[in-house]
């Protein structure tokens, strides 16, 4: 498994490990890890599954190619056809008022840090659609999934009401929030909403930090699913919140004294689940809710999260 690998395309589970590597070099400025992220893309030929598609986990590759075109958009033009194509087609074939694209949480990761993004590149009237867009989708997503008691959200429709809370699932809806608010206009009538959501959040999964530094599977630790998930901690998702954490704090969202202790410890736990080969281990296979990882599970997406961890912690003072 790898960037070697022939099966690797554009999926969700590549695009967050190369969303992470992405992350990788805009803080650390090493070229290998743009060249590794340009030949994926590149044998990819900068396109989306089914594009046009609407289907978010399709999205998530276009990120890449949109933090790609950001660098260089006279050079990179035509990195995100595919991803703009995709866009406007949600835009001009919304759904009906009681269904939304993003249904499930983890597609708050996948999708809206496109949108954000092309909003972005296409400057303030044009991406005044994609903004609106984000907006409405996230806003329908988190209505019907978000739990103001406990702060954190449920997976799907499926889990509303119950007291599972998948830390993976809460983990993409935090790094998602900072996915967008890396290119959200301050000026957008929601920008309070991802800022507040962000701080709320945080505050719950804090609460929760395993006294490793890691979180486990199921965050309130339901006592209903079998084998007990948290046997053993989680990384992707651990990585996914150390990341959207330390970003609160690098950009003055998140107070430094509350969280500093927080992503510190949770970074020691992360860095001591990879193993003498260089593993990421205890990342949780592909589902929809807690389960067991053992320290054999590893995977694409929690390399990513990894990265996308480590890419903050090393921007903290």
């Amino acid at each position: 498994m790898g960037p070697s690998d022939p099966t690797w395309g554009p999926k969700w589970t590549e695009g967050t490990f190369y969303i992470g590597v992405m992350a990788a070099y805009l803080t650390t400025k090493d070229s290998q890890y743009l060249t590794d992220a340009t030949n994926w893309a590149t044998k990819n030929k900068y396109t989306l599954s089914g594009s046009p598609t609407t289907d978010a986990n399709a999205w998530c590759a276009g990120q890449v190619y949109a933090d790609m075109y950001l660098l260089n958009p006279t050079a990179n033009a035509s990195d995100i056809t595919s991803c703009t194509a995709s866009v406007d087609s949600a835009d001009t074939n919304p759904l009906p008022s009681f269904t939304n694209f993003w249904y499930w949480a983890d597609a708050l990761f996948m999708a809206p840090g496109l949108v954000s993004r092309l909003g972005s590149a296409a400057g303030a009237t044009a991406g005044a659609k994609y903004f609106t867009l984000l907006d409405s989708e996230w806003t329908t997503t988190q209505t019907k999934l978000y739990d103001p008691t406990h702060k954190l959200f449920w997976r799907d429709s499926t889990f509303v009401n119950s007291k599972v809370y998948w830390s993976r699932g809460n983990g993409w809806v935090m790094a998602g929030t900072v996915r967008v608010l890396e290119y959200l206009p301050k000026t957008d009538a929601n920008y309070s909403n991802y800022t507040t959501l962000l701080t709320n959040m945080a505050s719950a999964v804090a609460a929760v930090q395993g006294t490793d530094g890691l979180w486990r599977p199921d965050l309130l630790d339901s006592g209903t699913i079998t084998p007990d998930p948290n046997t053993n901690p989680e990384t992707s998702g651990t990585g996914l919140m150390t990341f959207a954490i330390a970003w609160g704090i690098n950009n003055g969202i998140l107070d430094s004294t509350t969280y500093l202790p927080v992503v510190t410890k949770a970074w020691q736990g992360l860095t001591s689940c990879v193993n003498s080969s260089g593993m990421l281990e205890y990342v949780q296979p592909t589902g929809s809710e807690p389960a067991l990882a053992t320290e054999t599970d590893t995977n694409d997406y929690g390399v990513g999260a990894f990265l996308l961890a480590g890419s903050e912690i090393a921007k903290l003072q």
